[in-house]
């Protein structure tokens, strides 16, 4: 009875272990669709995904996108930011930024 009731308390011991070991992720999404009163339509994505591993380090990670295009669809600009920031304290980020002019 003791044997098989300490076997039971160290494999639960092991699974309840296990499951605070296990990274984890949360991922927060929004997204925004404006019409200009001119007939303009703007675009704008936001993601962010934060990541917490065994050990408690997180990393964060923060995308954007930005489409804006003119009434006659002829300019389209476009932005995408990406940043990621460690848990070594380093940040990484990265823009890029696109204007396109369609040929009348």
């Amino acid at each position: 009875m003791l044997k098989s009731l300490l076997a039971a308390t160290a494999a639960f011991s092991l699974m309840t272990g296990l499951a605070v070991a296990q990274d984890q992720q949360t991922t927060t999404q929004q997204k925004t669709v404006v019409q200009g009163a001119d007939g303009s339509q703007t675009v704008q994505a936001n993601k962010t995904e934060k990541t917490t591993d065994a050990d408690g380090n997180q990393t964060t990670a923060k995308k954007s996108f930005s489409k804006t295009e003119d009434t006659t669809g002829s300019q389209v600009s476009r932005s995408r930011q990406e940043q990621t920031n460690s848990p070594d304290g380093t940040t990484t980020s990265q823009q890029t930024t696109t204007t396109t002019n369609a040929p009348n």
